[in-house]
């Protein structure tokens, strides 16, 4: 992602147009801007910018870059995890099955709210079921749309 592009996600997220964001807001800002920080590494930044209420954007550059570097999963990975939910190999994944996961598993664990925002948008209501690569390739796709 180029300079410029990331510098546009940046000031979409900049409330008071100082050039700068809050702390609280970095997760959100690299899922912008393609990336899907996990704990480990969210957990790292609370620690490296605790005592900080804003980051600028030299700060989030570094960051950012330093997040693009470690590798993402696949979407190889994503199918051949949720296929061991999947015994019948039908592409499918019990709707409250899935909310349960992804509300109580990962490092990024997800808020209720979050949840059913996703599978509401994914779900056959008459099955009860949700397409897991359907949802994988929204999440990879479109992280901020899908608050994943």
């Amino acid at each position: 992602m180029a300079e410029e592009e990331l510098e546009e996600i940046f000031t979409l997220f900049d409330r008071t147009g100082k050039g700068k964001i809050e702390i609280a807001q970095i997760k959100d800002v690299l899922r912008s801007a393609g990336l899907n920080p996990q704990g480990t590494d969210l957990e790292k930044l609370e620690a490296d910018y605790k005592d900080k209420e804003f980051i600028q954007f030299p700060e989030f550059c570094a960051i950012h870059k330093e997040m693009k570097a470690k590798p993402q999963p696949a979407m190889e990975d994503f199918l051949e995890f949720f296929s061991i939910f999947d015994r019948e190999k039908s592409g499918l994944i019990d709707s409250l099955q899935l909310r349960a996961f992804l509300c109580m598993k990962g490092d990024s664990r997800l808020t209720e709210d979050e949840v059913e925002q996703i599978v509401k948008s994914l779900e056959d209501k008459k099955k009860e079921v949700v397409p897991y690569k359907e949802l994988i390739t929204l999440v990879m796709s479109d992280p901020p749309a899908a608050t994943v």
